[in-house]
């Protein structure tokens, strides 16, 4: 939980006005949200364990996946510059969903706003509200959340014109805003998203370009599955 020295965890300061007192949010609201909102989505107790400091660096690949994380969250404090974005495709168990967790938690810590959005659950629950006002809000929070973390984009047999329609939507949004992060994991690298739908992954593709990690099956291993065929 977030203790503010600040509120005195009143997420709430008074302010002098003149010759009256306001009251304004305290910066601890935005974590706060940020604890409820990640504890819904069952991202919270990987933050603990997910971090940078615990992602191992024993092989060449897992190298090319830190360094760039890392240089990710510098450049987002550099001022007056559009928000880069990050992308990460490869196989199951290489370290895709504890290198974005990190890079999330790094931004929290820096005072921004995420939403977590396990792509194949949310995609499948926003399909079935099309058309309704609970979509509208849905979906036009995933627009404007300062920080979206796409976990698992098109993990689906088939990706169907409602997939496409819908990230379309969040994704061209994110892209014309220049004052958004989005960070994505896939199993697919960047090649094979612009192969199933050209708009959304030339978009990913120019908003991420210096921070596009695709992880070979061939150079990463399935760190799940170490120790179980030995």
């Amino acid at each position: 939980m977030v203790d503010c020295g600040v509120c005195g965890n009143k997420t709430n300061i008074a302010v002098a006005v003149g010759d009256s007192l306001k009251l304004r949010e305290c910066e601890c609201r935005k974590k706060r949200d940020n604890i409820i909102r990640l504890e819904r989505s069952g991202l919270l107790d990987l933050m603990a364990e997910y971090t940078f400091d615990n992602f191992q660096v024993n092989e060449e690949f897992q190298r090319r996946i830190k360094t760039p994380a890392l240089e990710f969250i510098n450049q987002t404090e550099k001022q007056n510059s559009p928000r880069k974005w990050f992308y990460i495709g490869g196989r199951v168990g290489c370290g895709k969903t504890h290198i974005c967790t990190a890079i999330v938690g790094a931004l929290i810590e820096k005072g921004m706003s995420a939403k977590y959005m396990m792509y194949r659950d949310e995609a499948v629950m926003l399909k079935g509200m099309v058309g309704t006002e609970e979509y509208s809000r849905r979906v036009e929070f995933l627009k404007n959340v300062e920080v979206l973390y796409i976990d698992d984009l098109f993990k689906t047999q088939n990706v169907t014109d409602g997939d496409k329609n819908l990230m379309f939507e969040v994704i061209n949004a994110r892209y014309n805003s220049r004052s958004k992060i989005t960070v994505i994991s896939s199993e697919k690298i960047i090649d094979e998203v612009i192969e199933a739908d050209e708009g959304i992954g030339s978009r990913i593709y120019e908003r991420s370009r210096d921070f596009i990690t695709n992880v070979g099956a061939d150079k990463a291993k399935n760190w799940r599955l170490e120790g179980i065929f030995k």
